[in-house]
């Protein structure tokens, strides 16, 4: 419905309630559906931030999937920004190597997605 202050007035509730019970798989997962609902809002500079954000903390519990999400992510916002499209690469491919390695269903969409931008069309 692209109302983007209710979606992110509940993501910050959520998080907040993954924080105060000691959920911090849930609370990675909100903030990449924080940083996914930044970038599709045009904040791609505060989705990036949030992005890393989720990264460090799905390093910190070992969550590959919420790690993998968060590159994607970032490698999205990266080329959207401008910045070198080899900071989008690189972390496109790690993302990558981690949805091959876990078996995840964004494979596909994440090897297509690294062609093209590798190609300099994304």
């Amino acid at each position: 419905m692209r109302d983007f202050d209710a979606a992110t007035e509940l993501l910050a509730r959520s998080r907040s309630l993954f924080k105060e019970i000691g959920d911090t798989q849930g609370e990675a997962e909100a903030l990449n559906g924080t940083a996914n609902l930044l970038a599709e809002s045009a904040e791609v500079r505060q989705a990036l931030d949030t992005y890393q954000q989720a990264l460090l903390l799905a390093r910190q519990i070992r969550s590959p999937l919420d790690e993998a999400h968060a590159l994607e992510g970032m490698a999205r916002c990266q080329a959207r920004t401008g910045n070198t499209r080899q900071a989008a690469i690189a972390s496109l491919r790690e993302a990558l190597a981690i949805y091959q390695r876990i078996g995840a269903a964004e494979t596909p969409a994440a090897t297509r997605y690294l062609t093209r931008l590798e190609a300099g069309y994304a």
